[in-house]
């Protein structure tokens, strides 16, 4: 069955299959030949994009041989070059057949992430306040089929109910991107909340740099992360040789909570403040 979002686009046809069209929906362009073999790679996955996006791109594929002033207006210089339309214009290339991880990061850029619809099904039941049926629809998705959105999701509800080893479970079976390693790192932060008195011990009785990101990230996992932030502050204005661990360690727990965490806005400031 023919891709309805695939289309092969000449000279004439560019500046409305393209250029206007892109200030609909983006259009990406893949430049390639009959005789390139990295074309031959490359093309597949565009195509499997385009049909797993399901019209939130459309791909417009330009024979360079047939179309060679079009190219040379393009100034593409080796194929298969791929060049993102947004509203009439540009936005964003690259040449070469590249892994699909990365194509589909290339694209997330430009359409937004590609959403899963029983993911979106899990989800609502979210928002409804059905938790155990988020989790049984989660997990069901990944009984049929592999899905990193759905373990991912399943992962940040685990740890949203304070079931950590559970989180830690399903993450450890992902690749380690930066979204596993920041849900990972969530879930150990998490654990060291439930054991805050032990660490707070800790700290008043060897109150060094080691007891004192420890105590701060048992802090933040324990919900009290403005706590965390007032304890490293203090130890990044002492300027000592210490400072820049504490530093390194209030990023990481930015990074873990998230820029949409209330608090993190605010203390970014103040570190910087404190920095310079």
């Amino acid at each position: 069955m023919p891709n309805p979002y695939v289309k092969d686009v000449s000279e004439a046809q560019f500046m409305t299959e393209v250029v206007d069209r892109s200030t609909q929906v983006p259009v990406l362009v893949d430049f390639w030949a009959e005789w390139c073999g990295p074309c031959k790679t490359l093309s597949p996955l565009l195509e499997a994009a385009a049909a797993d996006y399901g019209g939130a791109f459309e791909l417009a594929k330009v024979d360079v041989d047939a179309n060679q002033a079009l190219s040379q207006s393009m100034k593409v210089q080796g194929i298969p070059t791929v060049i993102a339309f947004v509203g009439g214009k540009p936005v964003g290339q690259f040449s070469g057949a590249i892994a699909e991880a990365e194509l589909r990061s290339f694209i997330e850029q430009f359409v937004g992430p590609l959403t899963d619809p029983d993911v979106e099904a899990a989800l609502d039941l979210l928002d409804i306040g059905n938790v155990a049926g988020a989790e049984a629809a989660l997990r069901n998705i990944l009984t049929l089929r592999t899905s990193e959105d759905a373990a991912k999701t399943l992962a940040m509800l685990y740890i949203d109910t304070d079931r950590m080893e559970e989180a830690l479970e399903v993450l450890s079976t992902l690749p380690a991107d930066e979204e596993t390693k920041r849900l990972s790192a969530l879930a150990v932060m998490a654990s060291a909340g439930a054991n805050l008195e032990e660490f707070r011990v800790a700290f008043s009785e060897n109150p060094t740099v080691e007891t004192l990101v420890s105590y701060a990230k048992a802090l933040a996992g324990a919900g009290e992360p403005e706590l965390a932030f007032d304890e490293l502050l203090e130890a990044i204005e002492q300027r000592d040789d210490d400072s820049d661990t504490a530093r390194v360690a209030m990023i990481e727990i930015f990074d873990m909570l998230g820029n949409d965490h209330p608090v993190v806005g605010i203390y970014r400031k103040r570190l910087a403040n404190a920095l310079y």
